[in-house]
């Protein structure tokens, strides 16, 4: 009770794109292949055992894992798992080299090229990508060496069919809504404008930034925020607040734990991770903001 209360009194509500405004569930339809003749087996050989060496298991890589079914044919050495503020993963295959799946900007930068066309195609259509690089290296450090894009992924995600009605309340309600995402901006501001934010050109990539510090000075300047690291999230929140704003966060990830915990008002969804359950005041356990009014 005394969190609805709270939430009467919110004046911005701060909303994680992925599982809050789309729905989360992550699906593969398109993937180009460039020159994969430099693998030593078929792209689809090594993918399979890549996905299912894989210590990773968030919404992208289950997307994956559900595309590439065949049997893992070799045996991974080493991996280093996804981390929100590198953006990529790697997979080390015996007598294969490795395969290293993340952000399309951050392993086009090591591979000396410009972002595929397919890619910046996706962005623009609020799709997410990815690419697929490859190294005769093993890597067992967070340093890459120099690669070869071999392709690139395009994911799908839909939009929550509640998101419009979710965001055209609160704009009545005179809340102000900031997105933050991990994702490319060009395809979180596409996302957002389909959800019906008007501001949805309004956006920044704090990849940009030089420092944290310089996030207190944006939070009244934009609505969304974009390439969001996580501890960035709790920033966004507490330089909110030393504004003067009542602020209500949603999150459904480990990830957002810690924003979560600094707001006014917290609010996760039933297929949240358990520990964004454990922090959040609010669970909506049939996912539906209407509840909110």
């Amino acid at each position: 009770l005394y969190s609805v209360e709270t939430l009467a009194h919110v004046d911005t509500l701060c909303l994680d794109k992925t599982g809050t405004i789309t729905e989360g569930k992550m699906k593969v339809i398109d993937i180009e292949k460039y020159d994969d003749s430099i693998l030593p087996d078929t792209f689809e050989n090594i993918m399979n055992s890549y996905v299912k060496t894989t210590d990773d298991s968030n919404a992208t890589f289950m997307a994956l894992k559900g595309y590439f079914k065949g049997e893992a044919k070799y045996e991974k050495i080493s991996d280093i798992s996804f981390s929100s503020e590198r953006k990529w993963s790697s997979v080390t295959l015996k007598g294969i080299g490795t395969i290293i799946v993340g952000a399309p900007e951050r392993l086009v930068e090591k591979a000396g090229i410009k972002l595929p066309q397919c890619v910046v195609d996706a962005q623009e259509d609020g799709k997410r990508a990815l690419c697929i690089a490859y190294t005769k290296e093993n890597i067992e450090t967070e340093e890459l060496p120099s690669l070869n894009i071999i392709a690139s992924v395009i994911l799908a995600d839909p939009l929550r069919k509640n998101a419009k009605e979710m965001l055209g309340y609160f704009k009545t309600q005179s809340v102000d809504i900031k997105i933050i995402s991990g994702d490319n901006p060009i395809t979180v501001s596409t996302i957002a404008r389909r959800a019906g934010l008007e501001d949805y050109e309004s956006y920044i990539d704090l990849s940009t930034i030089s420092t944290d510090a310089e996030i207190v000075n944006l939070v009244d300047r934009y609505s969304i925020f974009a390439r969001v690291l996580p501890h960035q999230k709790s920033i966004i929140v507490k330089a909110l607040q030393a504004k003067n704003h009542k602020v209500a966060m949603t999150g459904d990830g480990v990830n957002d734990v810690i924003a979560l915990r600094e707001s006014d008002c917290s609010i996760t969804l039933p297929d949240a991770s358990d520990a964004a359950k454990q922090v959040s005041q609010i669970v909506l356990l049939n996912s539906d903001f209407s509840v909110l009014k």
